[in-house]
């Protein structure tokens, strides 16, 4: 198995945060998803009322990496 940074399966379980102003605003635990693509989706759905420039860390642990970037809410 080839672990790389970024790539996501569907029986991996990720972990995600997103933060805007220092509160989290979004803390979701799932797995399902096949692609960063995906979860960015469903974390849009869950970020609807809010605005501005956000940080999403996520944590595949499965795989055993993370990562963050800045996100702007619209």
């Amino acid at each position: 198995m080839t672990i790389e940074k970024g790539k996501l399966s569907r029986n991996d379980s990720v972990h995600a945060t997103i933060t805007l102003g220092g509160k989290t605003i979004v803390r979701l635990t799932e797995a399902g998803f096949e692609s960063m693509e995906d979860l960015l989706k469903k974390l849009r759905t869950l970020t609807t009322h809010y605005f501005g420039l956000a940080n999403i860390y996520v944590r595949n642990c499965s795989q055993g990496w993370s990562t963050h970037y800045p996100i702007l809410l619209c």
